[in-house]
């Protein structure tokens, strides 16, 4: 975290946006008494005050998305837990839809205590990346939950945080962020640790933890690496939204509708419900990690550039570790 601080410092003061390209700006503009606007200390006292308000910003937003991937983590951790604790009871799908009706409590009660209503339809603006970012979530956590299924907690986790890479290059595209070299060689180190660790699921022979065969571990990689697609989607998509100023608890509304309806449609063909009450409890619970860690990302995606933020996805990695050595053995 403090080499992330202290790279985002170091490119702010060396970015031309700032003092350095408001000047040239002036200068281009032809103004008559630029040089005395640029002796102005009132001048130079706005642009320092700005610089540092954005240093306080970025490092504020990235402490803010720790958070946010801790919660996730949690998330993740206990999806596992409800898996071993209700081995044969356990469906995706029927875990999704329930999950739906926290957030979907949630975010009514959210709007509700901001004071914000929750927006119609028709007055989202950017609608086809509303749409990706409202659907792709369900899709992204129901391959996720398959694929811990078939591969241990921190495999599936490993591999998730590959998709930095994706949104790097998503965020570069198509919101015009910028893209620092030192990004790639983060990422790449990275991408080369996750793949020494996935390689060593099949040697891994613990006492008392279930071993996996070479046709589930086949299964479990091919839903971890589409969710990368689905995961990447939700992060840019969701970048765009707070962008376009739409409400958290909006976004979170229609993502339980949605997650309800894909989920009652499978249900009515393949059925599978489970009416336990311990079961139904901890799904229910599930969705207050969900919602926290949605509501702590949006926060923080309004403080700092995506392609700042999405360096700190890799903080999942270290609490997935301890997570899942403390809870899961």
């Amino acid at each position: 975290l403090y080499f992330m601080f202290k790279m985002s410092s170091e490119s702010i003061v060396n970015d031309k946006n700032y003092k350095e390209k408001f000047l040239d700006n002036l200068k281009s503009q032809e103004f008559s008494n630029f040089n005395e606007i640029q002796k102005s200390p009132d001048i130079n006292d706005d642009l320092s005050s700005t610089m540092s308000e954005k240093i306080k910003n970025e490092k504020i937003g990235m402490i803010v998305s720790g958070i946010s991937v801790l919660f996730g983590s949690c998330g993740q951790i206990y999806t596992k837990i409800i898996q071993k604790t209700y081995p044969d009871d356990f469906r995706t799908v029927q875990f999704l839809f329930l999950r739906s009706f926290t957030v979907f409590f949630f975010a009514i009660f959210h709007s509700y205590i901001r004071r914000e209503s929750i927006m119609h339809l028709r007055d989202i603006p950017e609608k086809k990346w509303f749409f990706l970012r409202t659907n792709a979530n369900f899709f992204g956590v129901a391959c996720m939950t398959c694929a811990l299924w078939y591969l241990r907690a921190t495999t599936t986790i490993i591999i998730q945080n590959v998709h930095p890479l994706f949104v790097l290059i998503m965020s570069y595209f198509v919101l015009k962020e910028k893209f620092y070299l030192r990004y790639m060689f983060g990422i790449i180190i990275c991408f080369f640790g996750a793949l020494i660790m996935i390689l060593n699921e099949a040697k891994v022979k613990v006492n008392n933890i279930k071993t996996f065969s070479e046709t589930e571990r086949s299964i479990g990689l091919f839903f971890a690496f589409i969710d990368l697609f689905f995961i990447s989607s939700v992060k840019v998509s969701n970048k765009i939204m707070v962008n376009k100023k739409v409400p958290i608890g909006t976004q979170m509304f229609y993502v339980s509708i949605s997650t309800m309806i894909y989920s009652s449609i499978y249900t009515v063909f393949f059925g599978g419900l489970c009416f336990k009450i311990g079961y139904l409890l901890m799904c229910l619970v599930h969705g207050i990690f969900f919602y926290l860690g949605n509501i702590t990302q949006n926060y923080a995606l309004q403080l700092c550039s995506l392609s700042k933020i999405i360096l700190v996805q890799y903080l999942n990695v270290v609490y997935i570790f301890l997570l899942s050595f403390i809870f899961l053995g």
